[in-house]
């Protein structure tokens, strides 16, 4: 593979002096990997240059691209944060949530974490009939989003029931329970439902997109069922992940 960013190259050099040497050099290996990635068979002569684009815009602060993702339950806004400071590529995201509370809470967290500019938290029902059009008229001019995530309530109705009083007197019921009232269904999955048929009719996700939603104990295989049945042949690998304790505890859907 060619080498580009000689101390020669001052693009490279105002890179360096920009981001500093290690920083740099990240930057420049994962721009090999997602030109290789759009296009694996590329000559040497047009990744250099290509590449030596990509430097030069770098070098004068321009993000290559930014991926645009939702967060629908947003709670304290930990996932976006954490994916604004974690991803490789520049992360513009958007929070949503019910909650008047968790609406300021996640601001406040935003606001703290220094990340204003790169998350909006916007207060919507996931049920309500002009959700889709209400967060893409809110949220951004382009045709969906590049990831959606969630930690929607996922507790069924009987074990909800069973809670302490500890919990079920001072945890808004909306953050835990799974079923929407007087939907008729028990099993805490009515987020899933909802969430895979905005996307399967509303086009939330652009293609090439991700899905990846957190859920409870001993329910990973009913929510890749609901996510393989609302978005079928758009599908390309579908993942259970597990957690610390090797427990299936989230399902991601690349489409």
């Amino acid at each position: 593979m060619p080498r580009i960013g000689k101390p020669t190259d001052l693009s490279n050099r105002i890179l360096r002096l920009s981001l500093g040497s290690e920083a740099t050099s990240r930057e420049l290996r994962w721009m090999k990997e997602a030109i290789h990635e759009a296009r694996p068979k590329i000559s040497p002569t047009e990744l250099d240059a290509t590449l030596k684009s990509y430097v030069a815009q770098r070098a004068v602060g321009t993000p290559l691209a930014y991926v645009l993702v939702l967060d629908i339950c947003t709670g304290t806004g930990c996932i976006p944060m954490l994916l604004s400071r974690t991803s490789r590529s520049p992360i513009t995201a958007v929070g949503l949530d019910i909650s008047e509370a968790a609406i300021d809470l996640a601001k406040e967290n935003v606001t703290d974490a220094g990340l204003s500019d790169r998350i909006q938290i916007i207060g919507c029902d996931l049920f309500d009939e002009a959700f889709a059009q209400t967060v893409l008229s809110r949220a951004t001019s382009q045709p969906g989003f590049d990831v959606i995530t969630s930690n929607p309530p996922y507790i069924p109705q009987e074990e909800y029931d069973k809670l302490p009083p500890s919990v079920k007197h001072y945890e808004d019921s909306r953050a835990l329970l799974g079923n929407r009232e007087g939907s008729g269904e028990t099993d805490g999955l009515s987020f899933y439902r909802r969430i895979t048929d905005l996307i399967s009719k509303e086009d939330l996700v652009r293609d090439g997109g991700v899905l990846a939603v957190e859920h409870g104990l001993g329910q990973s295989a009913a929510v890749q069922s609901i996510i393989s049945n609302a978005l079928g042949r758009r599908i390309r690998r579908l993942e259970a992940w597990k957690d610390q304790w090797e427990k299936e505890r989230a399902v991601v859907a690349f489409l």
